[in-house]
């Protein structure tokens, strides 16, 4: 039976619509994946910007491997099943992210103590390049989608991101030149 309503709710609870009077599945996990992703770089500015001994950077220290690792599973497994697929500048980012991961890990591993602090920065440099690269990718792709909100709504997003890191390197900055001086 074909459905008047443009958009519908399956029972596996994905979205499906209406494409031409053929009905096409629209994995809901994307945005999700977005969504995290956008709260991944928020939590990493403010890591960047205030590495103050309070309770909320504790609580975003603790947060911050949680988000890496389950936005590195869930876009594994959007790749292997093949509901994401990136163009080859974000397969790039991907691969740079990729190694930031594999510096995070490694972080956890040994601990983000002084003697480590050439890896973490590493980390740092190697996932801040590879996320720049994939909101460029995110920015260049999202005229392509069907749904000018959607578009809309990346942009803003990664301009977001985009003023965040820039504030936290302003921050951090003004943060180790008081250190400094101290």
């Amino acid at each position: 039976m074909r459905t008047r309503c443009p958009i519908m709710i399956c029972a596996s609870r994905s979205i499906v619509r209406e494409n031409g009077g053929r009905v096409t599945p629209v994995d809901t996990r994307r945005p999700r994946l977005a969504a995290g992703f956008f709260a991944l770089l928020l939590n990493s500015a403010y890591l960047w910007a205030f590495a103050d001994p309070t309770l909320w950077y504790f609580v975003q220290v603790a947060v911050h491997p949680l988000l890496g690792l389950t936005l590195a599973a869930v876009a594994l497994w959007l790749l292997g099943a093949r509901r994401f697929r990136p163009g080859a500048l974000g397969r790039a980012a991907l691969t740079i992210l990729a190694a930031g991961l594999a510096l995070g890990i490694a972080i956890l591993v040994v601990g983000a103590t002084t003697p480590y602090r050439r890896l973490v920065d590493a980390h740092v440099a190697v996932s801040a390049a590879g996320a720049a690269l994939l909101l460029f990718y995110l920015w260049a792709t999202a005229s392509r989608t069907a749904n000018p909100r959607v578009a809309w709504a990346v942009r803003s997003f990664a301009m977001i991101a985009i003023v965040a890191a820039g504030a936290a390197a302003a921050a951090h900055v003004g943060r180790d030149a008081r250190w400094r001086a101290s």
